[in-house]
């Protein structure tokens, strides 16, 4: 294992210091040399450096199995090695260099310190060393975890005082050459020369540049097919692949939108590049998988595949909100409004956000890439898979990818590669739903929509949380990008109307029966959740979803949801007054709501707060016994293994002698657990648990076993009594009352 230690001064090799005593020239070196360590400056590197190199050299030899299981994860080991590293090169080394520069004004300045730091410590040292272990270390948790390191460091590195300073305004305050946020509140913000402070803001884009450059090159190694033999890890790795992926999406493309504002070019079009391939790579490994089955790796039908599925989905989801502009057609004049409402939104980023003007990098380009994203996902949700594709024209699009290489190369461009694999998928759907729109047109209702699965092959099938992160990312473009509402809200409604499994809600492809319904509901609470939005109305397309939920049963859902995003849109068209009404009127009508939903629990609880009231003690209001005998007695069962090991205390002195039976556990059932604590002399109140007693016969001929009921010797002393019209005490009379009583309910 390679080690990154110094190399040490060895007596064995005699050639490693030449110098002599009498050789002058060597003396001077040595003095040179002496200088150069004495310094602070010096002296501060080796300490940091040594720091980076323990916690790196442990990282490279660790074994990539957790030493304690039981405690923590392999995940949260490696991230814990690694914690040291983000320390250093984030927070440390920066204020490190600060306090040298406060210690010894006369020898060292803030922007020599910082920047040698920097360049030792984090450009020469901790970056390489990280970007080579995500692309080619040999086990998949240390590649996720080098990948999950460039993420905090993304992090850590725009927090005040550190390389990407971005809680900061003043240019002397803020980056490593300040204390940050805190220190700017002091007052007293020292000026800079303009030099110095462009100075300043190019190296802070250079950094964030070789931050963001590596993150990807280490995230599309890990894409790659085959990267290990093993099916397992290698669907490991890339799913890990596809999450860094996911969340270097967004940085990268506003550090290139900040470069083409800039009017450099070239900087943005260096990590364009790179992030093509990575997109490109992500998407191969969600729809190319089908093409690249001929070297024996299947993972269609692992727990590994499904994760890599749902992690490319989800990716997929980013890709269209990244790709698609927020405002819809038409609607520049707020375009201003919205701009500044959504400024607190610094995490989001949308066409608006890239400058017009780059020669490669264009809007028109990126934008025909979202529209394919988004119709594929469509497709997802509403066929439970991907179309089949043509495998001509996989096989084309596997043979063509530039995954690990280049672009630009033989009169390709980076567009027409992740067009290659995207619009074939896209296409495959849009046939499917257009042959199915002109089936309903036919048959006279031009709304209709006829739709034959059984004709319709599938590439690959989604499980229940790949299909959930579908129906969620469809869900949430409608909200987030107005432009697609009314194709999400149809979408939506339409699967409504067909869910899977159909009427009878069986299992269906990857889906168990528990999932189906599990999608069946999912899809019901998003149709209702885009009825409540008032673009529902504007739309147009509110008919088709209160349709689906009235189909479902959820009529009166559908109305109420209807009737919200209404008034919704008429207080954003009314003045303030119109406002002020709406807000009473939700006032009463909440107030109507309350005291009608009281009256309606009063009434329906009153037969269960009388049980309550006679049962004090026992197993609880929680158990609702079934209706049925049947399920009854399976209770029962289920429960045997639940009894104490102990009778509980009774409240008379006298002790039962009654043992613990199969009777016993189903009067305790039955009553709730009353016939526990009740005095045994009033047997009476376990709901005539012993009223009537059953034997059982000999088997006969035809398999039937005869059963005979009696009634108990105090039920039936009772009854003689009552019947010889004899004068009974207070007592007796009220004994034979309630065994009657009890009588029939035991029957």
């Amino acid at each position: 294992m390679m080690q990154l230690d110094d190399y040490a001064t060895d007596p064995l090799h005699p050639n490693q210091n030449p110098i002599t005593d009498d050789d002058d020239n060597a003396a001077i070196e040595s003095d040179s040399s002496l200088d150069e360590e004495e310094s602070p400056l010096v002296l501060a590197l080796d300490d940091l450096e040594s720091r980076l190199v323990a916690s790196l050299n442990e990282f490279k030899s660790h074994p990539g199995r957790a030493s304690d299981p039981r405690s923590q994860t392999i995940h949260d080991e490696l991230a814990s090695i690694l914690r040291p590293v983000v320390e250093v090169t984030s927070h440390l080394g920066p204020s490190t260099g600060r306090a040298l520069a406060n210690g010894y004004p006369h020898l060292l300045g803030v922007e020599m310190c910082v920047d040698e730091i920097y360049q030792r410590t984090v450009s020469e040292l901790a970056l390489p060393v990280i970007l080579e272990s995500a692309q080619s270390d040999v086990i998949p948790a240390k590649r996720a975890a080098s990948l999950a390191t460039f993420h905090t460091l993304y992090n850590e590195w725009r927090k005040g005082g550190s390389w990407l300073d971005g809680t900061t305004n003043a240019p002397a305050w803020s980056g490593p050459y300040g204390p940050g946020g805190a220190g700017s509140a002091a007052g007293g913000v020292p000026a800079i020369a303009p030099q110095e402070s462009g100075r300043r803001t190019n190296l802070r884009s250079m950094r964030k540049a070789e931050l963001l450059r590596r993150w990807v090159q280490g995230a599309i190694p890990n894409l790659a097919p085959g990267t290990f033999t093993s099916s397992s890890l290698d669907a490991s790795a890339a799913s890990r692949g596809v999450l860094s992926a996911s969340a270097a999406l967004k940085p990268c493309l506003k550090y290139m939108a900040e470069r083409i504002g800039s009017a450099d070019d070239a900087g943005a079009l260096r990590l364009f590049l790179p992030v093509m391939r990575l997109i490109e790579g992500v998407l191969g490994r969600l729809f190319l998988e089908g093409a690249r089955k001929n070297d024996g790796r299947d993972i269609n039908n692992e727990k590994e595949g499904d994760a890599l599925r749902s992690s490319c989905i989800k990716f997929l989801e980013i890709v269209v909100l990244c790709f698609s502009n927020k405002a819809l057609p038409g609607a520049a004049g707020s375009q201003a409004a919205r701009m500044k409402k959504d400024a607190s939104q610094a995490n989001d980023f949308s066409l608006e956000d890239l400058p017009p003007g780059h020669p490669i990098i264009t809007r028109e380009n990126l934008e025909e890439i979202g529209e394919y994203a988004f119709s594929t996902l469509r497709g997802l949700v509403l066929l439970g898979g991907q179309a089949e594709i043509d495998p001509n024209l996989l096989l084309a699009a596997a043979a063509s990818s530039s995954v690990g290489n280049e672009f630009m190369g033989g009169g390709s461009s980076p567009f027409q590669q992740i067009l290659s694999i995207i619009k074939p998928a896209a296409l495959a759907f849009l046939k499917v739903e257009s042959d199915a729109e002109k089936a309903g047109a036919e048959s006279g209702d031009k709304d209709s929509f006829i739709l034959d699965r059984s004709n319709i092959e599938l590439g690959f099938g989604l499980s229940q949380k790949s299909y959930s992160l579908s129906i969620n990312a469809v869900q949430m473009l409608a909200t987030k990008r107005p432009v697609f509402f009314k194709e999400s809200s149809i979408c939506l409604a339409r699967r409504t109307m067909d869910p899977p499994g159909g009427l009878s809600g069986d299992a269906e492809g990857l889906l168990t029966k528990a999932a189906v319904t599990g999608i069946r509901t999912h899809l019901r609470s998003s149709c209702l959740t885009l009825l409540r939005n008032f673009l529902s109305v504007t739309s147009g397309c509110w008919e088709a979803l209160a349709d689906a939920l009235n189909a479902s049963g959820m009529k009166a859902q559908a109305d109420r949801a209807l009737q919200a995003s209404r008034q919704q849109l008429n207080l954003m068209k009314g003045g303030r007054a119109a406002r002020n009404r709406a807000a009473i009127f939700y006032e009463w009508e909440s107030a109507d709501n309350t005291r009608q939903l009281k009256r309606q629990r009063d009434s329906d609880d009153a037969e269960a707060r009388v049980r309550a009231a006679k049962i004090a003690r026992g197993l609880g209001s929680g158990v609702q016994l079934p209706t049925s005998m049947v399920d009854a007695c399976e209770l029962v069962l289920l429960n045997l293994e639940n009894l104490p090991p102990k009778r509980p205390p009774v409240s008379s002195t006298s002790q039962r002698k009654r043992p613990i039976d199969l009777d016993f556990v189903v009067d305790a059932v039955m009553s709730n657990g009353a016939s526990l604590s009740v005095n045994e002399n009033r047997w009476y109140d376990r709901d005539g648990g012993e009223a009537w007693t059953m034997e059982e016969g000999e088997v006969g001929e035809d398999g039937r076993r005869i059963l005979s009921f009696s009634l108990s010797d105090k039920v039936l002393k009772a009854g003689v009594m009552a019947a010889e019209s004899d004068e009974l005490k207070d007592s007796v009379k009220a004994f034979a009352d309630q065994s009657k009583l009890a009588a029939s309910k035991a029957f």
